[in-house]
């Protein structure tokens, strides 16, 4: 099955759990997310559990994990990274639409059989996400990441745009 079969199907099945539970109150605040960076080809997402402190403030812890090979004439080789991060917001809430800004920090451990490296980041990331029902919602965010690059020691600016996907317990 391909990464998009996979990522409709989870989609659907999300949906129909929440039209399911529709009856019910708001048992929780918890979730879980899935971000798309790469529209073109879903390659590598990232995994969110959005916390609702409350209605105007959220943590949300990610993960990210990514593998990369390459083949050539004389030499192969593959790089794995896995990132760690915390997102903290705040959120404004008008109607279906929540809107929240904040930070994103994290931490990134890549490996190839010669080197490893662990790099940090810090930076502002804002979005929002609308609500097709009380459980699911779609959303996206745009992030402005600082990296700080640990055996180099130099730094990076980068952005990065995500589609997200959301479903609440």
């Amino acid at each position: 099955m391909n990464k998009l079969s996979f990522i409709v199907i989870f989609i659907v099945f999300l949906f129909v759990i929440s039209i399911t539970v529709q009856a019910q109150e708001k048992i929780s605040w918890i979730g879980l997310g899935v971000g798309l960076n790469n529209l073109a080809s879903f390659d590598y997402p990232s995994f969110y559990l959005p916390i609702n402190i409350s209605a105007k403030f959220r943590l949300e812890p990610e993960i990210w994990f990514y593998r990369y090979s390459e083949t050539g004439n004389i030499f192969e080789e593959t790089q794995t990274n896995l990132s760690l991060g915390l997102g903290v917001f705040f959120v404004v809430q008008k109607e279906k639409l929540d809107i929240y800004y904040g930070t994103r920090n994290g931490i990134i451990f890549s490996k190839t059989r010669t080197w490893s490296q662990t790099d940090f980041y810090i930076g502002p990331a804002t979005g929002a996400e609308y609500y097709l029902h009380e459980r699911f919602s779609l959303g996206g965010e745009i992030q402005l990441r600082y990296v700080f690059l640990g055996d180099d020691g130099g730094a990076a600016l980068r952005i990065n745009a995500l589609f997200l996907i959301r479903w609440y317990f």
